[in-house]
């Protein structure tokens, strides 16, 4: 499971179920098994790891993308965390549950960001990210 693109200054790539271009992050199950999220965290705070904990029963399948909005819209219908990314870079983070001890599982650095331009890792999740078209639910696109 990795942190596999995002996008932190969406004006026209996509609406969430609100009808906003809200931030996003999409997550990438490699393995060959369905995998459960509940009660892991994402957080963009290294002094705050628990700022957004996965809904009880939130999965993402094998071999699957799962796209959560970064709005701070908790009410809205979908996955939509409670904090915003900051378009001049920052981490994202990926979080173990507290009987994990709140680990780190994966973290995604990102610099300033143009609009309307996702930030992503190769298909094989090598390097530390780059500039991509967006691609939220499908494989990044090569290089």
């Amino acid at each position: 499971m990795r942190i596999n693109e995002l996008l932190a200054a969406n004006e026209k790539t996509n609406k969430d179920s609100e009808g906003q271009y809200d931030d996003w992050v999409e997550l990438y199950n490699s393995s060959s098994k369905a995998v459960d999220l509940s009660d892991l965290y994402l957080s963009d705070s290294p002094n705050n790891p628990r700022k957004w904990k996965f809904p009880e029963g939130t999965a993402i399948a094998a071999e699957s993308y799962l796209v959560i909005w970064l709005d701070g819209d908790t009410d809205a219908s979908g996955l939509h965390a409670s904090f915003r990314l900051s378009r001049d870079g920052e981490a994202l983070l990926l979080v173990d549950r507290d009987s994990g001890k709140n680990a780190i599982l994966d973290e995604l650095q990102f610099p300033a960001q143009d609009t309307d331009r996702s930030f992503g890792r190769d298909r094989e999740a090598k390097g530390k990210g780059r500039p991509l078209k967006p691609s939220p639910g499908k494989p990044n696109p090569a290089r």
